[in-house]
């Protein structure tokens, strides 16, 4: 339990956030629609003929609307889930038909596409060696012309007799 004690110190973060918080809920308390809300609250019961409308408002209003469109959705519900079965079933027995065409189709197109990227894989190493042979016999080849010409350039300079 020490380590809570030093949280302050390991997260610094967390206790500027917290502070945040505590001084937004110190404002909410002064915002004009909270004292509002206190003045119904307070309105509602100290009127005790508000008290009795909501409640029948609730009984006679609110409850049956509810009951009803429970019923509603629920009956909603089964039979979209039995409309949903009888056309997946029908979808399901139609396309059974299909996988005469569409196995071997599709065991071509997965086999084309492997051999495809196989060969895309060994035709990208060949340029890679390609690349690395080109520079090494650039480079060879270079150091090869530039040592003929500085050797030509020795033999022209040198001069003799004077």
């Amino acid at each position: 339990m020490t380590w809570i004690a030093d949280i302050d110190y390991m997260c610094p973060w967390l206790m500027n956030n917290l502070q945040v918080v505590t001084q937004g809920v110190n404002d909410l308390k002064d915002c004009q629609a909270v004292r509002m809300l206190r003045q119904i609250k307070k309105f509602i019961v100290n009127h005790p003929g508000i008290s009795l409308f909501l409640a029948i408002l609730v009984s006679l209003i609110f409850l049956p609307l509810l009951l009803f469109l429970t019923f509603v959705s629920s009956s909603f519900v089964v039979v979209a889930v039995n409309a949903l079965t009888v056309l997946g079933g029908t979808f399901v027995v139609a396309l059974v038909s299909f996988l005469v065409v569409l196995s071997p189709a599709l065991v071509l197109g997965v086999t084309l596409a492997v051999i495809v990227y196989l060969a895309f894989c060994e035709i990208m190493k060949m340029l890679l060696i390609i690349k690395i042979l080109r520079y090494k016999y650039f480079t060879a080849f270079r150091r090869l012309r530039h040592r003929r010409r500085r050797r030509h350039q020795r033999e022209s300079v040198q001069f003799v007799g004077s």
